[in-house]
């Protein structure tokens, strides 16, 4: 009997969402049965290639469904250039793979995913919400199939896109509302909580000197983020994405708390 808990990432990777994938392909925990890109660190086109990419550089043949390139309403909004012009920083991969794609209906394909697997999905959504939106828009029956979705975003305290705004929310607050409201088992994992973990120089260096070309690779993707950020957070590098996985396999190491949320538009 399969015991792994099934998973649907919806990501736009992203460096720490490459940390959050490959953590999630190896767990003995989880079987990851769908990758979803959505426009969000780079642009869709960028964040779709990467995720084809770190699949294809893990040997996983798990399907990347091209999401949503774009907000519900609105445009993009301004990101930052932490995670370099390729959303991987500096790092390049030698081939462009596209083995794992589906491009077409890709929405639709994954409506059908979660419709007919054998046993309710967990949904890791750790980029911008615009995906899980329209099928809770157009699906609004599978919410009966999604045994949890786990959501990286908002903040309690303050926000890193703005003082009172997190970036994966920030992106597309329409879909983020819609989600909120679809009254889906949620789990928000805020930059109050993914603050509190992070990695330091030594372990950068440790990952530096693995013999993984898997380490190796990660180590080249971090490096060039930590050059832009690293210093700003008391030589340490926060990998948001990662905890939102962990609140999946490991949720005994947090405390939880059942609170009303809602999502602000007025000012948008």
């Amino acid at each position: 009997m399969n015991n792994k808990i099934p998973v649907i990432i919806d990501c736009d990777p992203g460096i720490d969402d490459s940390f959050a994938l490959y953590y999630a392909l190896n767990s003995p925990l989880l079987e990851v049965i769908g990758v979803v890109s959505v426009a969000g660190n780079v642009p869709l086109t960028q964040t779709t290639a990467n995720a084809c990419n770190l699949l294809a550089f893990a040997n996983s043949d798990v399907p990347v469904f091209a999401g949503s390139d774009g907000p519900l309403i609105g445009l993009p909004i301004k990101t930052s250039r932490s995670h370099g012009s390729s959303g991987l920083g500096n790092f390049v991969f030698p081939d462009h793979n596209t083995d794992n794609l589906v491009e077409h209906q890709a929405l639709e394909r994954v409506a059908h995913l979660i419709e007919t697997y054998e046993r309710p999905i967990t949904v890791v959504a750790i980029g911008p919400l615009t995906n899980v939106a329209k099928l809770m828009l157009v699906y609004p029956h599978l919410k009966t199939k999604i045994q949890q979705l786990v959501i990286m975003g908002g903040g309690i305290v303050s926000g890193n896109y703005s003082s009172s705004a997190e970036f994966n929310i920030a992106s597309d607050p329409y879909a983020a509302k819609v989600v909120i409201d679809a009254g889906l088992n949620c789990t928000i994992v805020p930059l109050d909580t993914t603050e509190t973990c992070h990695f330091d120089q030594a372990w950068l260096l440790a990952l530096q000197a693995s013999h993984a070309s898997k380490a190796k690779m990660l180590f080249e993707i971090v490096n060039s983020k930590t050059e832009v950020n690293l210093m700003k957070h008391d030589d340490v590098y926060f990998i948001h994405d990662l905890v939102a996985m962990l609140v999946v396999t490991k949720p005994e190491y947090f405390d939880f708390k059942e609170v009303h949320v809602d999502v602000e538009l007025c000012g948008h």
